[in-house]
């Protein structure tokens, strides 16, 4: 009897100690998903499948062409933006119509900056152009988003086009533009988008980063004479309105 039960226990210990042994891999295997990001995607978009953001993929398109992503930075919910980044959405994914709009060309054109501070802090890029060559500082100028450009010259710090392309300053003796004086493909650069549009506070806060103010723009490609009529008319009109606020601020 002693010799059964000494057996029993033994098989006992066995068990328990493999049962151990299980379910430290099982948890070894549970933090090494979570810690991989697995689990939190699919947290994620449970989430943003049960509040209606999502229908089955993430990277769905409406009839505007825009993915979840690009659809939610436009209503400016920076909760539901955070859902959908954490479900694996792509970042820098554009709209497939003739704007070409990326996420943060549409955070920045609808003033959303909490939205923007999302993308950016998912590595979104910053240097992104629309379908008409413009970044998403040209999309906050042209709407006088003043709190967007902020955030978007801070992220673009020492960013450097060259050509149609992005570079980090200083890789060759090359003449690059700087990001804060990217065009777009007809010429107009962040400044005067927000000169022609009267955005006053804007030009002076690009002028004080240190916007290219002329004389007056260098274009890229001409413009219509009554737009360029007006360009001139528009940005000496703000440069003076502007160096009187910086003035008086």
């Amino acid at each position: 009897m002693s010799h059964t039960h000494s057996e029993w226990k033994r098989k006992q210990q066995h068990l328990r100690q493999a049962n151990r042994m299980v379910s430290k891999d099982r948890s070894r295997a549970l933090r090494q998903a979570f810690s991989d990001g697995s689990l939190r995607k699919t947290a994620a978009f449970d989430v943003c499948k049960r509040h209606g953001i999502v229908a089955e993929q993430l990277e769905e398109r409406n009839e505007m062409k825009e993915t979840p992503l690009i659809r939610e930075v436009a209503d400016g919910d920076a909760r539901h933006v955070e859902w959908l980044l954490e479900a694996g959405a792509d970042v820098n994914a554009k709209m497939t119509n003739e704007m070409g709009f990326s996420a943060l060309n549409q955070a920045a054109y609808f003033g959303n900056a909490g939205c923007l501070k999302q993308l950016l802090k998912f590595k979104a890029d910053s240097c992104v152009m629309d379908a008409y060559g413009g970044t998403s500082l040209v999309a906050a100028a042209l709407n006088g988003e003043l709190e967007c450009i902020r955030v978007l010259l801070q992220a673009a710090d020492g960013k450097f086009f060259e050509g149609s392309k992005s570079a980090e300053e200083g890789k060759d003796g090359d003449k690059k533009t700087p990001y804060i004086d990217k065009a777009t493909f007809n010429g107009s650069t962040p400044l005067m988008k927000a000169a022609l549009n009267g955005h006053f506070a804007c030009v002076r806060f690009l002028i004080l980063a240190g916007a290219n103010k002329g004389p007056p723009f260098s274009l890229s490609f001409p413009l219509p004479h009554t737009h360029l009529h007006v360009a001139k008319r528009a940005i000496p009109h703000s440069l003076a309105r502007a160096h009187s606020l910086s003035l008086t601020h």
